[in-house]
């Protein structure tokens, strides 16, 4: 005989598990907002294994769909694309798998949004935000264009409604959450640390310098840095790393992402710098 009460026992069990992880009360987490792959480990890889953050860590990566190590002479299809962000997905999960060993818990959260591909434009900005264009109208024009590319960008993608519904999940776990301050000039970097503004009030704030732009932009000081902040933050926390370590766990870790000027810029910072979180004053 078909016992019909087991069915409703069935299906009551699985409602109370049908909950957001809010459900951990006693548990506090810092959320990490990080444009790309690989960005937490470059910026904060030494701060998050020194315990400075906390044992729970959710990493919110948005740009997470890429076929940038595809030949731009290829054609861009889904296979390439999905060939490219599983390869990058595997590493943020080793990298995840190496914090766990050490005794951090890092959740990461791939938001699936697509790497702006305007290679040129790159270039152009850069060239002259770094100084490299010898007038300073053609910087000036750059620096412009750069700025209305990032916020046409940000309107766009309207990253701050996209983490509406993960601020709600954890809102009752979050004690800070942690922001790219924009340094250099990436557009997706750029999007990203605009949503500052957005999360103020959500929690306490820190913006952090982002390795290896602190390098390609020339701001290997806290000085230089705190001319580039928003108003409201002030109070530095400085985490000094061993380049030689950081080096050899990037190269192994996120081996598809791993270039030269990655360990310029890691030395680089790690001789100047540090790693760099300004918190809300």
């Amino acid at each position: 005989m078909k016992d019909s009460g087991a069915g409703k026992l069935h299906y009551a069990r699985f409602a109370t598990r049908w909950k957001s992880i809010a459900e951990l009360r006693g548990e506090r987490a810092t959320l990490i907002l990080s444009p790309h792959l690989d960005d937490i480990f470059l910026s904060l890889y030494a701060t998050i294994v020194s315990g400075r953050l906390g044992k729970n860590l959710i990493g919110v990566n948005f740009f997470t769909s890429s076929d940038s190590t595809v030949s731009t002479s290829v054609k861009t299809t889904f296979a390439t694309i999905a060939k490219t962000s599983m390869l990058r997905m595997r590493e943020e999960l080793a990298f995840s798998e190496t914090l766990f060993l050490q005794g951090i818990n890092y959740l990461p959260v791939f938001m699936g949004l697509k790497d702006a591909s305007i290679e040129k434009y790159y270039r152009f900005i850069a060239g002259g935000a770094i100084g490299r264009l010898s007038a300073g109208g053609v910087k000036s024009v750059a620096l412009k264009l750069y700025d209305r590319m990032v916020s046409g960008y940000a309107e766009e993608l309207q990253a701050g409604k996209a983490m509406a519904p993960l601020l709600r999940q954890f809102k009752s776990n979050i004690k800070s959450i942690l922001v790219p301050m924009g340094v250099g000039t990436h557009v997706d970097h750029g999007v990203i640390a605009r949503m500052a503004r957005e999360l103020s009030g959500a929690a306490k704030i820190g913006l952090y310098a982002e390795i290896p732009y602190v390098y390609l932009s020339g701001n290997l000081s806290i000085e230089k840095l705190r001319r580039k902040l928003p108003s409201g933050f002030s109070r530095s926390m400085v985490t000094p790393f061993d380049p030689v370590e950081k080096d050899r766990t990037m190269k192994k870790i996120y081996s598809s992402q791993y270039e030269k000027r990655m360990k310029e810029a890691i030395f680089a910072a790690s001789k100047n710098l540090g790693e760099v979180i300004f918190w809300e004053s």
